[in-house]
Formats: structure tokens, sequence, C-alpha cells
């Protein structure tokens, strides 16, 4: 600061805005900034919205997964993620897009009898075997 100039304790300039602009800002209506969304509301509730709002952009969870679209329709993702993990009954650990061919090719659990998946209690109860005598 400069001798004799301004300092902290200064007045508030004469051109700086009354309190009741302030409140009228707090009351002006403003629209969600995510693409999609209709929310309209206050400027004061802006913030709680956004950090709630169904078009919000989240990433996916799974990890490797680029996935990044509106929260709305993170759950449905995630359930179909190629990335997600899965633990197989035989204990096999691998991802979604590989759970197939293991099933297919290398799960003791699961047999295929008529190009239909039978499971092992299945097998192990009997219906198997009353299905194949059917044939």
């Amino acid at each position: 600061l400069e001798e004799g100039g301004a300092g902290c304790d200064a007045a508030a300039p004469s051109d700086a805005a009354p309190p009741s602009a302030a409140v009228a800002w707090l009351e002006e209506l403003v629209p969600c900034a995510y693409d999609g969304c209709v929310w309209t509301g206050r400027s004061e509730g802006y913030l709680a919205h956004i950090a709630s709002c169904e078009h919000r952009l989240v990433a996916c969870g799974n990890q490797g997964c680029t996935w990044k679209k509106a929260f709305k329709s993170l759950r449905q993702h995630e359930e179909a993620c190629e990335w997600r993990r899965w633990v197989c009954r035989c204990g096999w650990v691998g991802r979604g897009r590989d759970i197939d061919a293991h099933r297919a090719k290398a799960c003791p659990l699961e047999w295929r009898q008529h190009g239909r998946r039978v499971t092992a209690s299945a097998v192990a109860s009997g219906a198997a075997k009353r299905s194949m005598a059917a044939c």
C-alpha cells in the first residue's frame, strides 16, 4: 500500500451493490446446466440441484470402463457393463465380457444338454436325467 493510501479499513466504494440487489439475485430463476434437464429454480437452490441432478455426468465405476453419461442411466449401464467384475459359483473371477465364454467352455458347474444350459444342482437332483429320459 502507498503511504496515505486506502487500507483494509477503508469504506466500501459508493457504487457497491446494495443488500437488496443480493437478495434479488438469490431469488432469480436459473436453469440447470445439464443437457436434458428441465429444472429451473431459485439461485440459492442451484448448487443443491446440480449435485443431485439425474442428468449430471458420471463415470462408470468399473475399472477399465470409459463410459461417462447421465447419472440416470448409470445403474442400467453398470449391470450390463463388459468391465463389470463377476464371481462365478465355481470360484472363477473375471469381467462381464468373459463370463459367457467361461460358462460355455470352462465352468465345471454348468453343463449343456440339447443346446440348453443345465446347472450342476439340476444334474445332482436328477432333473437333468429325467429330461434326458424324455428324449
